[in-house]
Protein backbone atom coordinates (compact mmCIF):
# COMPACT_ATOMS: atom_id res chain seq x y z
CA UNK A 1 0.00 0.00 0.00
CA UNK A 2 2.92 2.64 0.64
CA UNK A 3 4.16 1.82 -3.05
CA UNK A 4 1.04 2.76 -4.23
CA UNK A 5 1.46 6.12 -2.36
CA UNK A 6 4.49 6.37 -3.34
CA UNK A 7 3.72 5.97 -6.96
CA UNK A 8 0.80 8.31 -6.88
CA UNK A 9 3.32 11.10 -5.09
CA UNK A 10 5.70 10.21 -7.74
CA UNK A 11 3.27 10.44 -10.88
CA UNK A 12 1.68 13.92 -9.09
CA UNK A 13 5.16 15.39 -9.03
CA UNK A 14 6.13 14.34 -12.44
CA UNK A 15 3.00 15.97 -14.01
CA UNK A 16 4.40 19.19 -11.57
CA UNK A 17 7.72 18.95 -13.25
CA UNK A 18 6.49 18.86 -16.76
CA UNK A 19 4.20 22.02 -16.51
CA UNK A 20 7.24 23.89 -14.89
CA UNK A 21 9.31 22.59 -18.01
CA UNK A 22 6.55 23.98 -20.42
CA UNK A 23 6.55 26.98 -18.50
CA UNK A 24 9.62 27.71 -18.85
CA UNK A 25 10.61 26.54 -22.08
CA UNK A 26 7.43 28.33 -23.02
CA UNK A 27 6.74 31.20 -21.37
CA UNK A 28 3.51 32.97 -22.01
CA UNK A 29 3.88 35.92 -23.43
CA UNK A 30 1.97 38.58 -26.02
CA UNK A 31 4.41 38.25 -28.43
CA UNK A 32 3.90 33.91 -28.70
CA UNK A 33 0.73 35.02 -29.79
CA UNK A 34 -3.02 35.01 -28.80
CA UNK A 35 -3.05 31.43 -28.73
CA UNK A 36 -0.67 30.75 -25.97
CA UNK A 37 -2.44 33.43 -23.91
CA UNK A 38 -5.94 30.82 -24.02
CA UNK A 39 -4.12 28.28 -23.54
CA UNK A 40 -2.88 29.59 -20.73
CA UNK A 41 -6.60 30.87 -19.51
CA UNK A 42 -8.07 27.24 -20.84
CA UNK A 43 -5.62 25.64 -18.19
CA UNK A 44 -6.18 28.18 -15.19
CA UNK A 45 -9.95 28.50 -15.35
CA UNK A 46 -11.80 25.22 -17.49
CA UNK A 47 -9.40 22.62 -16.66
CA UNK A 48 -9.62 23.74 -12.84
CA UNK A 49 -12.99 23.89 -12.57
CA UNK A 50 -12.87 20.45 -14.59
CA UNK A 51 -11.03 19.32 -11.86
CA UNK A 52 -12.67 20.13 -9.27
CA UNK A 53 -16.16 18.65 -10.36
CA UNK A 54 -14.28 15.16 -11.31
CA UNK A 55 -13.38 15.33 -7.70
CA UNK A 56 -16.35 15.56 -6.63
CA UNK A 57 -18.28 12.89 -8.74
CA UNK A 58 -14.92 10.02 -7.93
CA UNK A 59 -15.34 11.02 -4.40
CA UNK A 60 -18.85 10.49 -4.06
CA UNK A 61 -19.36 7.45 -6.24
CA UNK A 62 -15.88 5.86 -5.24
CA UNK A 63 -18.06 6.02 -1.08
CA UNK A 64 -20.93 5.06 -2.52
CA UNK A 65 -19.49 1.69 -4.23
CA UNK A 66 -17.21 1.21 -1.32
CA UNK A 67 -20.41 1.07 1.18
CA UNK A 68 -22.20 -1.39 -1.02
CA UNK A 69 -19.46 -3.75 -1.58
CA UNK A 70 -18.07 -3.43 1.84
CA UNK A 71 -21.34 -3.04 4.23
CA UNK A 72 -19.86 -4.76 6.77
CA UNK A 73 -16.80 -2.72 7.62
CA UNK A 74 -16.34 -0.02 9.99
CA UNK A 75 -15.80 3.81 8.39
CA UNK A 76 -11.91 4.07 8.93
CA UNK A 77 -9.21 5.41 6.79
CA UNK A 78 -8.37 2.16 5.21
CA UNK A 79 -11.87 2.03 3.96
CA UNK A 80 -11.79 5.79 2.59
CA UNK A 81 -8.98 5.12 0.79
CA UNK A 82 -10.46 1.94 -0.91
CA UNK A 83 -13.09 3.94 -1.49
CA UNK A 84 -11.42 6.96 -3.43
CA UNK A 85 -8.11 5.63 -4.45
CA UNK A 86 -8.94 1.85 -5.63
CA UNK A 87 -12.02 2.34 -6.52
CA UNK A 88 -12.72 5.49 -7.72
CA UNK A 89 -9.24 6.62 -9.41
CA UNK A 90 -8.14 3.22 -10.31
CA UNK A 91 -11.23 2.22 -11.29
CA UNK A 92 -11.15 3.73 -14.59
CA UNK A 93 -7.48 3.06 -15.60
CA UNK A 94 -7.33 -0.28 -14.46
CA UNK A 95 -9.29 -3.84 -14.28
CA UNK A 96 -8.78 -6.43 -11.66
CA UNK A 97 -7.84 -9.97 -13.30
CA UNK A 98 -10.44 -11.95 -11.23
CA UNK A 99 -12.64 -9.84 -12.79
CA UNK A 100 -11.34 -10.74 -16.28
CA UNK A 101 -11.49 -14.50 -15.45
CA UNK A 102 -14.34 -14.86 -13.70
CA UNK A 103 -12.34 -16.56 -10.45
CA UNK A 104 -13.66 -14.14 -8.36
CA UNK A 105 -14.93 -16.34 -5.24
CA UNK A 106 -18.42 -16.16 -3.54
CA UNK A 107 -18.79 -12.81 -1.35
CA UNK A 108 -15.02 -13.10 -0.51
CA UNK A 109 -14.81 -9.70 -0.28
CA UNK A 110 -18.23 -8.65 1.67
CA UNK A 111 -17.54 -9.62 5.53
CA UNK A 112 -15.12 -10.13 7.51
CA UNK A 113 -16.28 -13.44 9.84
CA UNK A 114 -17.65 -16.51 8.55
CA UNK A 115 -21.26 -15.03 10.35
CA UNK A 116 -21.26 -11.90 8.53
CA UNK A 117 -20.49 -14.12 5.28
CA UNK A 118 -23.44 -16.54 5.67
CA UNK A 119 -25.95 -13.45 5.82
CA UNK A 120 -23.92 -10.50 3.65
CA UNK A 121 -24.20 -13.40 0.45
CA UNK A 122 -26.75 -13.16 -1.90
CA UNK A 123 -26.71 -16.87 -3.26
CA UNK A 124 -28.42 -16.17 -7.02
CA UNK A 125 -28.26 -19.58 -7.94
CA UNK A 126 -30.62 -21.05 -5.19
CA UNK A 127 -33.37 -18.58 -5.52
CA UNK A 128 -34.32 -15.65 -3.48
CA UNK A 129 -36.47 -16.16 -0.54
CA UNK A 130 -38.80 -14.14 1.16
CA UNK A 131 -39.82 -16.05 3.89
Amino acid sequence: CQIVASKAILGVGLIYYYYRLLYIFFPISPILGPLMIRLQYMITNDFFTFLKLFVIFMISFGVAIAAVLYPHHSLNLDLVLKAFVFRGLMGLFTSEMADLKHQRGPCSINATTQAEREYACLRLSNGLSFK
